[in-house]
C-alpha cells in the first residue's frame, strides 16, 4: 500500500508541475501555455475515474463520481475562460 501511495504522490506532483508551467507560460502570454495547461488538465480530470475503473474490476463497487463533478466543472470552465482569451497570447 506505501508504494502506491508514493506512486500516488509522484503522479500528483508531476501533473501539478505540468499545470504549473501551463500557467506560467500563459503568464508570459504564450499560447504553447494554454496547450500544456489543457493537456494536463484533462489528465488530472480522467485520472481518478481510470483508478476507480481499476479498483471497481478488483475490489466491489464503489463510485465516487459525485465527488469529481465540482473539479470537473471548475477545470471545464478555466479551460473555457482561458481559451476565450487565447487570441490575446502570441506564439
Amino acid at each position: 500500500m506505501r508504494a502506491l501511495n508514493e506512486k500516488s504522490f509522484l503522479t500528483g506532483i508531476v501533473i501539478n508541475l505540468g499545470v504549473l508551467i501551463g500557467v506560467f507560460f500563459m503568464w508570459k502570454l504564450k499560447k504553447v501555455g494554454f496547450y500544456i495547461y489543457t493537456i494536463f488538465q484533462i489528465i488530472w480530470i480522467t485520472l481518478p475515474f481510470l483508478v476507480q475503473a481499476i479498483y471497481n474490476a478488483y475490489w466491489g463497487d464503489t463510485y465516487f463520481g459525485l465527488l469529481i463533478l465540482p473539479v470537473f466543472f471548475s477545470t471545464i470552465t478555466f479551460i473555457t475562460l482561458f481559451a476565450v482569451n487565447l487570441k490575446y497570447m502570441v506564439n
